[in-house]
């Protein structure tokens, strides 16, 4: 694999579009979970609560390690 010093072209529009996509795919799960976490009642077991925000924990956690990721690369 090559540094990418060979590609005569500037890719860094593709790449924000490909990021923008992932973010924006990310951001409608999380907001599907959430709306889920929401509906919770006071009725539910706690191991249900406990998975759904385990859900959004893991998601956001994803997000902030891949952006942290993207920005040490640069």
């Amino acid at each position: 694999m090559g540094s990418g010093d060979d590609i005569g072209i500037d890719m860094s529009g593709k790449v924000e579009e490909w990021i923008r996509e992932k973010v924006e795919e990310w951001l409608g799960e999380a907001r599907t979970t959430i709306k889920e976490v929401q509906r919770i009642t006071p009725f539910e077991e706690k191991e249900v609560i406990k998975a759904r925000m385990e859900l959004v924990l893991a998601r956001w956690k994803e997000l902030q390690s891949g952006f942290r990721s993207w920005i040490e690369a640069e």
